[in-house]
């Protein structure tokens, strides 16, 4: 059962100590041309972009210079770089236009066809490939405007405060100790299971003995500070592995199973798919181990979003239809 957690407290206003008159002259119009510089860098293409004639444009680039104290862009040889300033200030303007949408039409119901969204997932990455190419799917399908980003979950404070802030629209994690701001659904469980190259010597005898003594890969992301998924597991389980390799790229990890004598131990239904795809082999954990469980989550501002509950609603779907592997 998940234990409710203090949440953690929101960032200090990005506007404390900023003039009053300033933040009266910013309108829905300023921020708009702010997002369009901010993300392509450059008067002409920003103009382009919403649809107005650059010399528009450049007095609204005054004006926000004006307003912020921050040139925002400036020239670097040939192209327009911004500022440590401006860089800081894009999520800020997304969040706030953002907001201002959920004003106008929070209530009104989303139509994934003619929707121009973009989506904002944080997850691990040893997740059933199976489940992000069926997600994929059915966003691009039924939503072909929209965007699907797949952020990494990073620690538990991260990803916390990553949705508190509406940097992301939801996250899939393994953790229980979920704050009482966010809510959160099952979504699968799945056993563990182990990854070697042919001929490995554990294939011949997988025994307890053999897999501690044996060399490990492990992601970062199920690393301690970050996730602790599945090291997590095998560490309740009384199980302390020889890791000799950590990485944050599970594209490596293939390569590295497949001309070593590394061992990998994630999901099962990754573990078949990655052994399929690169001539591998798999073997169960030579002792029983919970089996890990994942969550989606998000939080209680995005609850009555119609375009936030129509992602959790592909997630839960994608997530349902996966055939999960039994490895023995």
């Amino acid at each position: 059962m998940m234990r409710p957690m203090k949440s953690i407290p929101p960032p200090a206003s990005e506007t404390s100590g900023a003039r009053p008159e300033a933040v009266q002259r910013l309108n829905v119009s300023l921020l708009a041309s702010l997002r369009a510089l901010l993300t392509v860098q450059s008067v002409s293409s920003a103009a382009a972009r919403l649809g107005v004639v650059q010399p528009a444009m450049s007095r609204h680039l005054a004006m926000l210079r004006e307003l912020t104290g921050d040139q925002l862009l400036v020239r670097s040889g040939s192209k327009m770089i911004l500022t440590p300033r401006a860089e800081a200030l894009k999520p800020v303007v997304e969040r706030v236009l953002a907001d201002m949408v959920l004003i106008c039409d929070g209530g009104a119901d989303f139509a994934p066809a003619e929707a121009s969204r973009n989506f904002r997932l944080a997850t691990y990455d040893f997740l059933p490939t199976g489940f992000f190419s069926d997600l994929v799917r059915r966003i691009t399908s039924q939503s072909p405007q929209s965007t699907l980003e797949i952020q990494t979950i990073g620690d538990r404070a991260d990803f916390v405060q990553r949705l508190c802030e509406g940097q992301i629209d939801a996250a899939i994690t393994s953790r229980m100790d979920i704050p009482g701001v966010l809510r959160a659904v099952h979504l699968l469980t799945e056993p563990l299971a182990c990854i070697v190259r042919r001929g490995h010597r554990l294939l011949q005898r997988p025994t307890l003995q053999n897999y501690l003594a044996a060399e490990h890969v492990s992601s970062l992301e199920q690393a301690p500070g970050a996730g602790a998924a599945i090291d997590a597991l095998l560490a309740e389980a009384g199980l302390r592995l020889r890791i000799t390799v950590r990485t944050q790229y599970l594209g490596l990890i293939p390569s590295m199973l497949a001309e070593t004598d590394l061992v990998f131990t994630t999901g099962s239904t990754l573990a078949t798919a990655m052994a399929a795809r690169f001539d591998l082999r798999t073997f169960a954990v030579p002792t029983p181990v919970r089996p890990v469980s994942c969550y989606l989550v998000w939080h209680e501002r995005t609850q009555q979003d119609r375009a936030a509950v129509w992602l959790r609603e592909q997630i839960g779907v994608s997530a349902s239809g996966i055939r999960l592997a039994e490895v023995h």
